[in-house]
């Protein structure tokens, strides 16, 4: 088997639930964290070399494409029989997932504009 090839997701079970939350909280809070650091570098848009950029991009976009996957799990959690605090959990999650694709899309612009901002040296 070619360790290169993507590997099928591995369905946690319900129980997964709350350490999967704190996971999706953290890493809303790093995404943040991030962005506000990169966004501190606005007015010196030169100190963010190329591999900086290249390298933030490259971790926020594989966590993005992991998106449906977690989406994926909430679904089949959803499908089954839940108690109430499972299903306010998953609502938390959700919104938890919800939370960073708008946070991955606005990193992903600002980047967009960082680059544009290095090249031309203005951020208009």
């Amino acid at each position: 088997m070619n360790t290169n090839e993507p590997q099928p997701p591995a369905w946690q079970p319900i129980a997964a639930l709350p350490v999967i939350l704190d996971l999706a909280g953290a890493q809303i809070d790093e995404v943040q964290a991030t962005f506000d650091a990169l966004t501190r570098c606005r007015s010196r848009p030169h100190v963010l070399d190329d591999a900086t950029l290249a390298r933030t991009r490259q971790v926020y976009g594989e966590q993005r494409d992991f998106l449906p996957i977690q989406r994926e799990q909430v679904a089949r959690w959803r499908s089954g029989p839940l108690t109430p605090q499972e299903r306010e959990a998953l609502a938390h999650l959700s919104a938890r997932i919800d939370g960073w694709r708008r946070c991955s899309t606005i990193f992903s612009r600002w980047q967009t504009r960082c680059r544009t901002a290095r090249s031309t040296g203005s951020w208009a």
